[in-house]
Order: C-alpha cells, then sequence, then structure tokens
C-alpha cells in the first residue's frame, strides 16, 4: 500500500466512516473501506489511468466532496461520493522537473487545495475552477529560513487546525512550523507565514485528523439514520 496516505471521511448518513487507502505500484488504485460501529469491510477498488504512485500525503475536503493525494512528481483531484464511497477522477498535474509534492491540505471552506512543490514552493488551487490545473498560483516561496541552524524549514506535509489554519511542517526534523493563516482566501491572500510557530523540541511529522464535526449529507438518499446529530 501506498506509504502515509491513508485519510477518512464520514459517511453521508452522518454515523459510518470512509477510509481511501490507495495501493502501490505501476497498476495503482484506491481501496474504500466503510467503516460501521462493528464491521469494517471494502466496498470498492478503483484504478486511473496514470502512473504509479510513491510518497506524499492525500486528503478529503472538510465538507467530503473531494479528495486530493500528492506524490513524488505531480497531484490528482477527484470528486467523492459520500454515500457510495465513490472516487470521480477530475484532473492531474505532473510536474515536469519531477520533484516530490509530499504536501498537501483543503481550506476549511473546501474550494482551495494547497499544495508542496518540490519542498521550496506552495501552489494553491481552485477546486471550484473549470480547469483546476490552470487555477494553480504560487502563494510561498521558502525563505531559507533555519531551525536550528543548519537545518532548512522548508516546506512538507500539512494539516487543518482546530482554528481554520493549516499548519505545515517541514522536510528535515527541525523545530518550526509554517502556518497559512486565512486559507479559504484566494491567492497570497490566504497569508503564508513562515516559521511562524517555533517549537520547544524537534518534530519530524504531522498527526493526521479527519474533520470530526463533519455531519450527514443532508437530503441526500443517504442520510437516512435517525437520532444522529450533527457534531458541533
Amino acid at each position: 500500500l501506498y506509504p502515509g496516505a491513508f485519510t477518512l471521511t464520514r459517511h453521508g448518513n452522518g454515523r459510518d466512516w470512509w477510509l481511501l487507502a490507495p495501493r502501490w505500484g505501476p497498476n495503482i488504485g484506491y481501496y474504500t473501506l466503510l467503516i460501521t460501529p462493528d464491521t469494517i469491510q471494502q466496498t470498492n477498488f478503483q484504478t486511473f489511468p496514470f502512473d504509479g504512485l510513491q510518497g506524499g500525503q492525500a486528503c478529503f475536503s472538510p465538507d467530503g466532496s473531494k479528495y486530493i493525494i500528492s506524490y513524488w512528481w505531480g497531484v490528482s483531484f477527484f470528486d467523492f461520493d459520500r454515500c457510495s464511497g465513490v472516487l470521480t477522477f477530475l484532473e492531474n498535474k505532473v510536474f515536469p522537473d519531477s520533484a516530490f509534492c509530499l504536501g498537501a491540505s483543503i481550506s476549511p471552506n473546501s474550494r482551495y487545495a494547497y499544495v508542496t512543490h518540490a519542498g521550496f514552493e506552495l501552489l494553491q488551487y481552485d477546486l471550484q475552477a473549470a480547469n483546476i490545473v490552470s487555477s494553480e498560483q504560487v502563494v510561498a516561496t521558502y525563505d531559507g529560513f533555519e531551525a536550528p541552524a543548519g537545518w532548512n524549514t522548508n516546506f512538507w506535509m500539512h494539516q487543518i487546525g482546530p482554528d481554520g489554519k493549516i499548519y505545515i511542517n517541514t522536510t528535515s526534523t527541525t523545530m518550526a512550523l509554517h502556518t497559512i493563516e486565512y486559507p479559504d482566501s484566494a491567492g497570497i491572500s490566504c497569508t503564508v507565514q513562515q516559521h511562524s510557530v517555533l517549537l520547544p523540541h524537534f518534530n519530524a511529522t504531522l498527526p493526521n485528523f479527519p474533520n470530526y464535526r463533519l455531519g450527514a449529507l443532508t437530503g441526500s438518499t443517504c442520510d437516512s439514520l435517525t437520532g444522529i446529530s450533527t457534531p458541533l
């Protein structure tokens, strides 16, 4: 399986969970598993016509409608059906320099995707654009900061925090995190603050939190459970 790219979103019924697990190799695909109160079962396996993946990060949009995955030389964008667990491929961006991406997130309003490119750039994509790849904007370039001296604090993995900011760690074990202050804003208005969080200890990774506050997909065919309240 593809290392480090398991991620989840809540089922449209507001109770169960979908887990996506990408398969590594030349015939890549995505295992979809449904997690209910007493069962875990595979429901789908989908393949798509592009090269195998290697190392990176995958995430769902907070509303569960989009899925993106970054890998060594690009990023792929999908729609996701919270009722069926089915992915629909939208677009794929391959970087001509074959530089690793290894970092991806989606803004709290589920509109803007952020991707690490080569560790030295942060890219933004508009998931509502007619052509997602063409909407690409560079929103930050690594400023050369080191923490401690000799340890580059370039960009790596992403995670939305409970304050609505996106936190980004570094490709080496350092003592700094970056933040995207206003990730719901287009272009450089999203305001990337480099090394804005200085840590008391060395850090090598970030946790992977799904959106626990996502509720049922109101009005959908799978919003059929009673007594399920929307998380606050």
